[in-house]
């Protein structure tokens, strides 16, 4: 098991009041996210909405060769993890990062989860992702293989949530290790993601978010060894945070719906409820200027988020003991693969909510810890969580096929 997965993984008492070992997880924070999701879809599904911003359709079309059409798409990319694929969802997430990474640096209260675990290098880990992006969009132009292929999108966006910040993490901040990660992020990410999409998982008919996280995790392995033979790479250890984390209530009801949020930008390594609530936020004002702007044109956005906040709320129950013990636990593994996957491949039936999160949370998160806690030396746990999206989603699917009313998604 690597250094840093160990780190991930250490156990922290300061931060847990000891009232919060004896109580266990809040019923009352579970119940709270349960009505969120409920009222969520309610208003999503039934207040009115507009036709005046672009559809993904019209994106799909333009983005390879028009200018602005190609920035949306790049700003859509930043969470393409979650499914969402908002422009409005991508400016908002990064704008509340930086307000949370600023009262961060303020000591606030309002900050939330320390952004980017508390190590003080959001700042290179925006700056990592956003050139691994840059380079796969505009200086590789990788974007222009939609143009030539009747998927009707292609996996642009795997830079931004992975391999450069994964050598960020393990190498430590330094202009080599952002252009290092950066390039090789870029040439290794979507090549994989697209090959696998291209020659196994269209012809076996299984989705194509497997490729995605299979290109996360073999490239991530690919770009890691690598990095230790390249002379500019100088290993660090990661430095801890200027100041320990304040004890916190993990039984709270607050708590619990403030872990929930932070789940969602878990994929962007931010895990900040504040970065969250804005990529929530820009994503549902693309949905009501056109609902056909989010998720790739399907109208599934309500269903979707309803089964995201689902399975984290289902997590983060089943698992809080390990939330206390270790400070850490998966629990968005299946937010940005199982339970998406089940609901895209039935139609955002309510069965296939409720299906989607209820197994996405109960093989998700332990799978990712299992493998997390077999990685080797010097391999980040962005490996283990998403290999874990990889075969779990497989796992689930084939679970799903065979119950009773649901059938073949295909």
């Amino acid at each position: 098991m690597s250094q840093l997965a160990k780190e991930v993984y250490a156990d922290d008492d300061e931060r847990i009041s000891e009232a919060a070992k004896k109580t266990g997880p809040s019923l009352a924070g579970l119940g709270l996210i349960a009505l969120c999701a409920l009222g969520l879809y309610y208003l999503l599904t039934t207040l009115p909405t507009g036709s005046g911003w672009m559809t993904y359709g019209e994106l799909a079309e333009k983005a390879p060769t028009q200018l602005l059409y190609k920035l949306y798409w790049f700003l859509g990319d930043t969470n393409e993890a979650q499914f969402y694929k908002s422009a409005l969802g991508g400016v908002a997430m990064i704008g509340f990062a930086a307000l949370a990474w600023f009262l961060d640096t303020q000591k606030s209260r309002w900050a939330g989860f320390s952004i980017a675990y508390g190590s003080g290098i959001w700042p290179w880990v925006l700056a990592s992702q956003t050139l691994g992006l840059i380079f796969s969009v505009f200086v590789f132009r990788f974007l222009e293989v939609l143009g030539t292929t009747d998927l009707g999108w292609v996996p642009t966006f795997v830079p931004f949530v992975s391999i450069p910040v994964a050598v960020l993490f393990v190498y430590g901040p330094s202009l080599a290790t952002v252009f290092t990660g950066a390039v090789l992020g870029a040439l290794l990410g979507f090549p994989i993601a697209y090959w696998v999409d291209i020659f196994l998982l269209v012809p076996w008919k299984l989705p194509l978010v497997v490729g995605n996280v299979t290109s996360m995790w073999l490239g991530g392995i690919i770009t890691l060894e690598i990095c230790r033979y390249l002379p500019w790479i100088k290993r660090v250890e990661p430095k801890a945070p200027e100041s320990p984390a304040p004890k916190e209530n993990l039984s709270s009801a607050s708590w619990f719906v403030r872990r929930v949020l932070a789940d969602f930008t878990e994929p962007q390594f931010y895990a900040n409820e504040l970065a969250s609530i804005g990529l929530l936020l820009g994503t549902i004002v693309s949905w009501f200027l056109t609902p056909e702007s989010t998720v790739y044109g399907g109208k599934m956005l309500p269903a979707l988020l309803a089964g995201q906040l689902l399975t984290s709320a289902l997590g983060v129950y089943l698992y809080h003991k390990h939330w206390e013990e270790k400070g850490w636990y998966p629990t968005f593994v299946p937010i940005v693969s199982i339970t998406p996957a089940v609901i895209l491949a039935y139609g955002g039936t309510l069965q296939s909510i409720l299906i989607g999160a209820i197994l996405g949370a109960l093989i998700g998160p332990p799978l990712g810890d299992m493998v997390n806690r077999k990685l080797p030396e010097g391999w980040h746990p962005l490996i283990g969580n998403t290999f874990a999206m990889s075969l779990g989603i497989v796992i689930v699917m084939m679970i799903v096929n065979v119950l009773p009313g649901l059938g073949r998604p295909w």
